[in-house]
């Protein structure tokens, strides 16, 4: 009887054993893919996302995680192609994909994998293949996340795109340039070295297919910031325009879309190296040290920790780091944001918060503060990150109130940017970046390369920090809370931000317990000083 026991002991012991090299298989293609991510040089080489792909193909055959590890092969080949246009590449992105959805249609990537082949097979102008796998998502998986988007592909008809307008946002390392279209566009960019002959500065290209300028062949913005000089926009081809940056530094760019309306953003980092590059995803790390190194000081003051109840405790080194936070009162202006029942305004509640939470920060920490807004003024998502990366932040700290239709919804809930981690999570970023949902779940695809790449353990973190600080501080002071928990989505007002970043939704202001909580300056401070004590405990880890 021990034998047997002790032989069916060893069996479960060397099926664990065998399973190791699986996972780890999949680890190993995943902190591949991270590590490619953020060099510069290999990202730009088809045959590395080649190598990547081939790990995760491994791993899909004998790992815990065939269909996640199938999806990152597929997107792996598809970065390939992107980069190549080999089509052998395109062949086994889209034959992943689709084999995604034939051999694990329970998977929450099934959907994803065939709008993301239906897409590659319209970007090649096969829209019957395109139209076919959009139509199979509709059919066979009609509550999946991407089912509302692949609807609307399938009613989409051919139009001209135009030139709206055009705006920048500038700083000494940093400038931000937005092009708003229309519509939707394709679009691809390039990066020139300098013309000494006939003073020719370097330059970024992005060409935008399809789009017309009306009224105009031509038009400028001057900017004169040290880094960028002018951004020149122009009808090159009558089915195409081009927008160009001179520059007067080296620098290193990255361009992405954000939708409702639609716009290219193209961010442009001061580079210490030699010429203008295109950046990887997660250069980001990179360019913060540049961004912030020689412009801090050290702390002159200690560190003091608070209790819960606000009674200063004990004393804590901080260190030879003069830290950077920005915090962002979320809407203002001509954006309210959400309404209470008895009329107050999330732009009210955002605002006195923040101030808070800056004097609160600085007592603490001797840190240097920013906040987006100081008044009632109104500002884009876009112009809010680009005052964090301008900045030179170390942390971006975004203050919103919650709202639901119904009004027993409660409870506090801290964000970071990436995947949503559920529907609730895509209606809450559908909410703050006012769009509807399923274009929160299309951005996720358009944003892939933005969000894969960001500083997610950090923000993560950083969120984890936050939330667990003022639940124990709003339980103590106010009452029973409810924890909503850390959650990822894909929130414009994060998206870009080259520092660790969160979204904090403090309480329910369509609750009417939780709507007088927010209209108390009581609360404000509560949740001050939570996320003081969280942010502590964060750059001192």
């Amino acid at each position: 009887m021990v034998r047997g026991k002790l032989s069916l002991i060893l069996i479960a012991l060397a099926a664990i054993f065998a399973a190791l090299p699986a996972i780890a298989d999949y680890d190993r293609g995943r902190n591949a893919y991270y590590d490619l991510r953020a060099d510069g040089a290999r990202n730009a080489n088809p045959i590395e996302w080649r190598a990547v792909a081939g790990l995760f193909a491994g791993a899909e055959l004998q790992g815990d995680r065939p269909a996640d590890a199938l999806y990152m092969s597929a997107f792996c080949y598809e970065r390939a192609y992107a980069i190549a246009r080999n089509e052998a590449d395109f062949s086994r992105s889209t034959e992943y994909y689709i084999k995604l959805a034939d051999s694990y249609p329970k998977s929450n990537l099934a959907d994803d994998g065939l709008f993301r082949a239906g897409a590659m097979f319209e970007g090649v102008g096969d829209t019957e293949r395109a139209k076919a796998l959009w139509r199979r998502i509709v059919e066979e998986m009609p509550d999946g996340d991407m089912a509302g988007t692949a609807r609307k592909s399938l009613k989409k008809r051919p139009k001209r795109i135009y030139f709206k307008e055009a705006r920048y946002f500038s700083a000494p390392t940093y400038t931000r340039v937005v092009i708003e279209l229309s519509d939707r566009a394709e679009y691809a960019s390039q990066s020139l070295p300098p013309n000494i002959e006939v003073k020719r500065p370097s330059r970024i290209f992005i060409d935008l297919d399809g789009v017309v300028m009306r009224g105009v062949s031509g038009d400028e913005l001057s900017i004169l910031d040290g880094l960028v000089t002018r951004v020149r926009l122009g009808q090159h081809t009558p089915t195409k325009m081009r927008a160009v940056l001179d520059l007067d530094a080296d620098s290193e760019y990255r361009v992405f879309p954000l939708l409702e309306p639609y716009r290219v953003v193209i961010d442009v980092f001061r580079s210490e190296g030699d010429g203008t590059g295109k950046l990887g995803s997660t250069g980001e790390e990179d360019i913060v040290t540049r961004l912030i190194s020689g412009a801090n000081k050290p702390a002159k003051k200690p560190l003091r920790t608070e209790s819960p109840s606000g009674a200063s405790t004990k004393t804590a080194p901080f260190g030879e780091k003069r830290y950077r936070i920005v915090i962002d009162p979320g809407h203002g202006g001509s954006d309210p944001g959400a309404v209470g029942r008895g009329g107050l305004y999330e732009k009210t509640v955002t605002l006195r918060m923040a101030k808070a939470l800056a004097d609160s920060l600085k007592k603490r920490l001797d840190c240097d503060i920013k906040l987006t807004r100081t008044k009632d003024t109104t500002l884009s998502l876009s112009e809010r990150t680009a005052i964090a990366n301008g900045f030179g932040a170390d942390l971006f700290i975004s203050l919103h109130a919650n709202a639901s239709r119904s009004k027993k919804a409660r409870g506090i809930e801290t964000y970071y940017l990436d995947r949503s981690s559920d529907r609730s999570a895509r209606q809450v970023a559908a909410m703050e970046n006012k769009n509807t949902v399923d274009s929160v779940a299309e951005t996720e695809h358009i944003l892939a390369d933005v969000l894969l790449g960001m500083k997610t353990p950090e923000s993560k973190r950083l969120a984890e920090a936050v939330q667990s600080e003022l639940i124990n501080y709003v339980t103590i002071n106010h009452g029973n809370v409810r924890d909503l928990g850390v959650k990822r989505a894909p929130f414009y007002v994060l998206t870009g931000a080259v520092m660790p970043s969160i979204l904090v939704e403090t309480a329910f202001i369509s609750n009417p317990t939780e709507e007088k909580w927010l209209s108390s300056s009581k609360y404000g401070g509560t949740i001050a000083q939570a996320i003081t004590q969280a942010v502590e405990k964060y750059l001192t880890q």
